[in-house]
């Protein structure tokens, strides 16, 4: 009997998952997760993702112990963890799913090379995207650089694909994962992996999420019954109106074929010409993930450098710890930004129209560098990703491609009065919070911010 080991990282689930199908295509399966924090430098898990893959893994092995499988927990060197498993367990091929993000990609192909040298057979898969990076190009057979042109090349190709070559039913699956006995001893439990905090401020998580793949389905399928007022409500803080299906997607419990799967019919008509705007306006926020995917494959160094290098040269941004502080604790004196930083706090999410607003806050109304921003973001949201956290922030700092212009400044208090003007959203999370004073005088600070900008443009003219 053929064994394979299938380790699982971003893609906890069993179904429509690539490198499970084959592997079980081929004889008994031993999943693995290994956990290395120093392998996942420099943006090791958050607090609140480490968190979210903690109940996420829970669930997974729970499903697999389902089918009298297990999934083996290791910790430690990838290297050394999988060469020690296959070894122990008569292991003949090593199989994953690629993830697109730099670091990712270099410590794969060490990682294979050196399986491969040991006499192991190693298979990588795609599963991580609806499209490789690169796959999709312009004329000029060139990457876009920009997403509404690469929105009206991507949309055609989704829709071309035959659906039922998407998915594989459980069923498909549960008789191919066999257990292989003798090794129980030998694997970690998953608190010693050690992905929660030895401090409880996590236990609040556990009333806004409910992780695993099961859970997954379920919000799509919620998700599915409201697609007519999605494109007119998704802005809208206050109205439970988006799918809620980031964290989901960031760790692979659904995949972004399952849904364009479960989008398709709706897309194409089946349930009026509402319901299928709201399908296309779904994809069409894939869509934006795999930009940002592609953007951080061909520039690896935008996680840390602005893609417009010109601002990483100038005096734009400075550094002021008192003011992101303020800011990290949602006590700027302005309701919607302090609302969306509570948010933030409590729930490890925020709502993407108020993500945007704390985000122009904290580059042009304070001044302070994406990056501050986009460090914090990675410790509090249980969907943390590289790709979209890095892409999202340049936008609204004006230095990434396709980026808003860094005059584009969000009033705070006009973005309120238009998207929650009953002050629901900013009542909720500031409920019993006390008055603060501002920070900073709105017109002085946006005008400081332009008046930056032109010493930038001129300087580079």
């Amino acid at each position: 009997m053929v064994i394979s080991i299938v380790w699982f990282r971003r893609d906890l689930r069993l179904q429509g998952n690539a490198a499970l199908q084959a592997a079980c295509a081929s004889g008994a399966v031993v999943p693995v997760y290994i956990h290395n924090s120093e392998e996942q430098q420099p943006w090791p898990m958050g607090a609140a993702s480490r968190w979210y893959a903690h109940q996420s893994l829970e669930k997974l092995d729970a499903s697999l112990k389902a089918l009298q499988s297990q999934l083996f927990f290791e910790q430690g060197d990838n290297i050394h963890c999988l060469l020690s498993l296959a070894r122990r367990v008569g292991a003949k091929c090593i199989m994953w799913n690629r993830i697109y993000e730099p670091e990712w990609v270099k410590r794969d192909g060490v990682t294979k090379q050196v399986l491969e040298k040991s006499g192991f057979e190693v298979k990588i898969f795609h599963d991580h995207a609806l499209f490789k990076p690169g796959e999709v190009l312009n004329k000029a057979g060139l990457p876009y650089q920009v997403f509404t042109p690469y929105w009206r090349a991507l949309s055609p190709n989704i829709l071309q694909v035959e659906s039922s070559s998407l998915n594989r039913s459980l069923a498909d699956i549960s008789c191919s994962i066999t257990p292989v006995i003798n090794v129980q001893q030998s694997t970690l439990s998953l608190d010693e992996l050690g992905l929660l905090d030895d401090h409880s401020w996590h236990e609040k998580l556990h009333a806004h999420w409910q992780a695993g793949e099961a859970a997954a389905a379920s919000r799509l399928a919620f998700m599915l019954t409201k697609l007519a007022q999605y494109p007119q409500q998704r802005d809208y803080p206050a109205v439970s109106a988006t799918s809620g299906l980031s964290a989901a997607l960031h760790f692979g419990e659904v995949s972004a074929w399952q849904i364009v799967q479960a989008l398709h019919p709706t897309w194409q008509g089946e349930m009026g010409s509402k319901a299928a705007q709201g399908a296309e306006a779904l994809v069409r926020q894939l869509a934006w993930r795999e930009f940002a995917i592609n953007l951080i494959y061909q520039h690896p160094c935008s996680d840390q450098v602005s893609l417009n290098t010109q601002y990483e040269q100038s005096d734009i941004w400075g550094y002021d710890e008192i003011l992101i502080r303020k800011w990290q604790r949602g006590e700027t004196g302005f309701a919607l930004v302090d609302a969306g930083m509570q948010q933030l706090w409590q729930t490890g999410t925020m709502h993407n129209r108020v993500r945007m607003v704390v985000a122009s806050f904290l580059t042009k109304n304070l001044g302070q560098h994406w990056l501050h921003g986009a460090r914090w973001f990675w410790d509090t949201l249980v969907d943390a990703d590289l790709p979209n956290n890095t892409m999202g922030w340049q936008w609204v700092a004006g230095c990434g491609c396709d980026a808003a212009p860094y005059y584009r400044i969000f009033n705070p208090e006009t973005q309120a009065k238009r998207f929650d003007s009953k002050g629901e959203y900013c009542d909720r999370w500031l409920q019993g919070k006390p008055n603060v004073e501002r920070l900073v005088d709105l017109n002085h600070s946006r005008q400081a911010a332009l008046d930056r900008y032109a010493v930038l443009r001129d300087t580079n003219a």
